[in-house]
């Protein structure tokens, strides 16, 4: 799944909720985004995805690449005008259907499994900070800091559309080890959309004591879909109609 950061590498993320960046919003106009992370710049990037926008819904796709070539893990779909997230598995040639009220309800328990450490590690910041002299976007806590450098865009859909997508992408990473809640992330997500951009550079720092770990996270944005991007959207929606229907809990072990 293509958000910032893939699945598993959610590592402290915060606690109580905040209120969604925008409703669903049916924009019109369609785009791409290419994402690259990176844990060392100077080397190839850690992990992929591609991630497409047509009338409202965002078609996610893994393109992180292994030794045996592209990668062919999930496919995520978000559509958040009928309030459904598809997850694909074109490998096992699975599928699972949630209706976001059931991801809110799974995080939930997450949050519930949490020990008073873990909670008060991950608590929410106190503001979204603006650096003066770059306006790059600061959110941080304890042990977690995000600094988002900003694409401007000229539709206020596009914002809104993508701050969605991310919303929900990071919902979905916390179903994965470690589970910890993304509401530090989702912070940082209105904070971007009410500034009428997406991002550009993201770059995340986990601390544990003395101990930092840092990533970057490239985002390149394309304002038209090709026709390769078109059959992508055909194929992910074919494969919905021909994979096998299976439960999020037999999906996500069938991940491990």
């Amino acid at each position: 799944m293509g958000s910032y950061f893939t699945r598993g590498m959610v590592l402290a993320i915060a606690a109580t909720a905040v209120t969604l960046c925008c409703d669903s919003l049916q924009s019109q106009t369609p785009f791409r985004i290419d994402t690259d992370i990176y844990e060392d710049v100077t080397k190839p990037p850690i992990a992929s995805s591609l991630t497409l926008f047509s009338e409202g819904v965002c078609y996610d796709f893994d393109n992180t690449k292994t030794p045996q070539g592209p990668g062919t893990s999930n496919i995520t779909i978000i559509d958040t005008g009928r309030q459904r997230i598809f997850l694909l598995n074109p490998k096992k040639k699975i599928k699972s259907e949630l209706n976001m009220g059931e991801v809110e309800r799974l995080l939930a328990n997450v949050a519930q499994q949490m020990t008073t450490e873990q909670r008060e590690a991950i608590a929410l910041s106190k503001g979204v900070e603006k650096d003066p002299s770059s306006s790059d976007l600061i959110v941080r806590n304890k042990s977690l800091e995000y600094r988002c450098s900003l694409e401007k865009v000229e539709s206020s859909d596009i914002a809104s559309l993508y701050c969605q997508f991310a919303d929900w992408s990071s919902r979905l990473n916390a179903l994965y080890p470690p589970h910890l809640p993304p509401y530090l992330r989702l912070e940082l997500n209105a904070a971007v959309a009410a500034e009428n951009a997406i991002p550009k550079e993201l770059q995340k720092t986990a601390r544990n004591g003395s101990k930092e770990r840092k990533w970057t996270s490239r985002v390149l944005s394309n304002w038209r879909l090709s026709k390769e991007d078109q059959t992508l959207i055909v194929r992910a929606g074919a494969m919905m109609v021909q994979f096998e229907d299976v439960s999020i809990e037999t999906f996500l072990k069938e991940q491990s």
